[in-house]
């Protein structure tokens, strides 16, 4: 972007939102840094619903200092991460009341001293509590610099400076909050505050407008797990509004459309079909949905199966909950292919396993298993092992085998069992290698090929907006490669895919998965 289209950018912006604020609720600029600490890798409105009910019975430093870390955490433990944030927020209330007087600093450098405040964390209070025109960068304002070409950069300081140096001054007190709700308020989904079936009726009426029909041939529906107990009547309220008993499904922790996500609401997603002639032939993948809390036994053989997994999910077919809590449908007519994303970024070649017992591995590549893991990491991450982000694999595009322990002899519990000479590599997930492994994913998908009728996408809770912050980048990345496609989605506990010849259960994983020949 030039200069004249950088301030046009802008201006648009600011006519569509004249007072653009945070979408974080407090009273106080400590309530503001406290809700900003807890808003990591969380959503603002699981941020909101926990702050609700702390703000009035701590609304200060001294209140909050007294619940200690077992009491916050009482309040806030529906918000992912929330031992680490009750530890960081207990610490950042007794250094401002030793060295502040209990009020937050308006200071750069004060700040960023207080546990859990990074650089985004200060520049959010500087600017929203002490109207400084800094600019906050998160993943979603660092991809849209990008993107937009009005600041690219490859690291996030490098956007934050380029954005303070192109951003004409009148405009940079907002310019934060401008970006990083642009592009969040196109959302399609049906939503409400309790579960009631006419949500689902909503979802399948808007579907059919969409589609320009009247009717459905079948319908998918997803439904948040607000409707897990008595899914029932949501089922026969889009039977109706479809017309047709053709509904298959889940409930999962979320959904999304080609529109947008949904997270910490009650809501339904709804994707109607008009079915092609019968006696058409299939060379799909069977849709799975499943409420164990493994993979099925009979559905680890081919054929090929794509699905999710949640546990103790409502699923249903034809209409119908099925009681045995798994069920699958193969669309008559369409063909599919799959874009499978684990999000990975490889950190080892393969190395072979010295020592073993089962699933503690004691060495391999020479090294006790912890000094192989530590050697592949980068330097800054290499004192506090990310284990929760780190995975073993055997081959590439196989599921990642989690790490359970570490232990003082320098052996590592795995998830699966190895024996001597097995080989493994080390991988990390981590947001922008995530991100960019979902665009070639996608491309490869893609290039040279059909443009498919319609999508189904299953995502990992742990993988969406509350693994990127406050957006899902897969989505993002499907509604760029392939605008105006219609997509449906859900996000679960697990990822249900074909690898190896053998269908496998995948975690932090998204698959995707276009269809063509259809009317949608």
């Amino acid at each position: 972007m030039n200069k004249t289209q950088i301030a046009a950018f802008y201006s648009r912006l600011a006519s569509s939102n004249p007072a653009p604020t945070t979408e974080l609720n407090y009273a106080t600029p400590f309530q503001l840094l406290v809700a900003v600490i807890l808003s990591a890798q969380a959503t603002d409105v699981g941020v909101n619903k926990a702050t609700a009910r702390l703000f009035p019975a701590a609304p200060g430093p001294d209140e909050i200092l007294a619940l200690g870390e077992a009491g916050l955490t009482e309040y806030i433990k529906t918000i992912g991460l929330y031992r680490t944030k009750a530890k960081n927020v207990i610490a950042t209330c007794r250094m401002l009341l030793e060295q502040h007087g209990g009020e937050v600093p308006d200071d750069r450098a004060a700040l960023e001293a207080l546990p859990g405040v990074g650089r985004k964390t200060a520049n959010v209070v500087l600017n929203t509590a002490f109207g400084h025109p800094t600019i906050a960068v998160d993943t979603h304002i660092f991809r849209l610099g990008n993107r937009t070409g009005i600041a690219p950069g490859k690291t996030v300081i490098e956007v934050e400076n380029k954005l303070l140096r192109v951003t004409p001054a009148e405009y940079k007190k907002d310019a934060h909050h401008w970006l990083i709700l642009h592009g969040r308020y196109v959302c399609g989904l049906a939503a409400g505050i309790r579960p009631q079936p006419e949500l689902a009726a909503e979802a399948v009426h808007k579907a059919l407008a969409k589609a320009d029909l009247t009717q459905a041939g079948a319908v998918l529906l997803f439904l948040t797990r607000d409707f897990l107990r008595q899914p029932q009547p949501a089922l026969l309220a889009a039977a109706r509004a479809a017309g047709c008993m053709e509904i298959f499904g889940c409930t999962a922790y979320g959904l999304m459309t080609e529109s947008g996500w949904l997270l910490d609401q009650a809501g339904a997603a709804a994707l109607v079909i008009e079915m092609p002639r019968v006696g058409k032939n299939s060379a799909g993948h069977h849709l799975s949905f499943t409420g164990h809390s493994t993979l099925p036994y009979d559905w680890q053989a081919l054929p090929p199966r794509v699905g999710l997994l949640d546990n103790e999910a409502a699923v249903w077919t034809h209409g119908r909950q099925i009681s045995e809590g798994s069920a699958e449908i193969l669309l008559p007519g369409f063909t599919s292919r799959l874009a499978l994303s684990t999000g990975l970024r490889l950190l080892s070649e393969p190395l072979v396993v010295d020592a073993c017992q089962s699933y503690d591995v004691r060495s391999l590549g020479g090294l006790p298993a912890v000094d192989s893991l530590r050697r592949c990491l980068p330097a800054e991450r290499r004192q506090t092992l990310p284990l929760h982000h780190i995975v073993a694999i055997r081959q590439p595009g196989e599921p990642g085998i989690a790490i359970l322990a570490t232990h003082s002899d320098g052996s590592l519990t795995l998830a699966e069992p190895f024996q001597p000479g097995d080989m493994l590599r080390w991988a990390i997930r981590l947001p922008l290698a995530a991100e960019q492994e979902m665009s070639e994913t996608l491309n490869v998908a893609v290039d040279g090929k059909n443009h498919p009728d319609f999508a189904v996408m299953f995502s990992c809770i742990g993988r969406g907006p509350l693994f990127y912050g406050n957006d899902d980048r897969d989505l993002l990345a499907f509604r760029e490669r392939l605008p105006n496609t219609p997509l449906i989605g859900a996000y679960g506990s697990g990822q249900i895919a074909p690898a190896n010849g053998r269908n496998r259960l995948f975690q932090n994983s998204v698959m995707t998965l276009l269809f063509e020949n259809a009317d949608v």
